[in-house]
């Protein structure tokens, strides 16, 4: 078999490859040196609201080498952390749809986007979509629940006055009390120095003269 390095050429938005062949019509094939596969072609990503949930969906015309699909979300467009993790195919030459759903969705402005890894390792990001939730019922969401020795909790417009926060038994006895001025989006409580026991506990936080509870779990 002849092997040829052809030349690369432009074809509107396409990429063509030419090569010739002198000797005989033995079996011959062409390629760029270096160059891979793509392992997935992502055909779309989208996402709604549905019953108070972030309703995911996405698929694939195609696949080569795909691990999955981790779910990123941000409640402001910029840090996004983990929230799910969807197996992928690995190989497949036909379309294949994908769905996924996050229960914890009380903010105003919800960023999703997909991670996606191949089996050598290798990964790349998808699009960024946004879900509105204008229903919210609390203007914040606490990261982790059930929590362990911290609590992380993001508003959904930063407070521009005084926050205060207490975590309560489901007694009303009052466990921890935190309070800051215009925290801005973000708010971190450290409880690695509170021996709390596994079990439900109340989160209570006053800000703009209104307060709000919500249910926590220790684990």
């Amino acid at each position: 078999m002849l092997a040829v390095t052809p030349a690369i050429t432009s074809l509107g938005t396409n990429t063509g490859l030419s090569s010739g062949f002198t000797t005989g019509f033995s079996g011959f094939g062409a390629g760029v040196p270096g160059a891979s596969i793509l392992p997935i072609g992502l055909l779309n990503f989208e996402g709604q609201l549905a019953n108070g949930n972030a309703s995911l969906d996405w698929s694939t015309s195609f696949e080569a080498g795909s691990k999955g699909f981790t779910v990123e979300r941000s409640y402001d467009g910029g840090h996004f952390e983990d929230v799910g993790y969807v197996a992928a195919a690995g190989n497949s030459y036909t379309p294949r749809k994908y769905f996924f759903t996050d229960p914890f969705i009380p903010q105003d402005n919800n960023y999703y986007r997909l991670r996606q890894s191949d089996l050598d390792g290798k990964f790349t990001y998808s699009k960024v979509i946004l879900i509105k939730n204008t229903g919210a019922r609390n203007p914040f969401t606490v990261l982790a629940n059930p929590f362990t020795d911290q609590l992380d909790i993001i508003f959904g417009h930063a407070p521009s006055g005084n926050v205060q926060v207490r975590l309560l038994d489901m007694a009303g006895k009052e466990i921890m009390r935190q309070s800051a001025v215009q925290p801005g989006n973000r708010m971190h409580i450290d409880l690695s120095r509170r021996p709390l026991s596994a079990g439900a506990y109340l989160l209570e936080i006053r800000l703009n003269e209104q307060t709000f509870v919500e249910k926590l779990l220790r684990k």
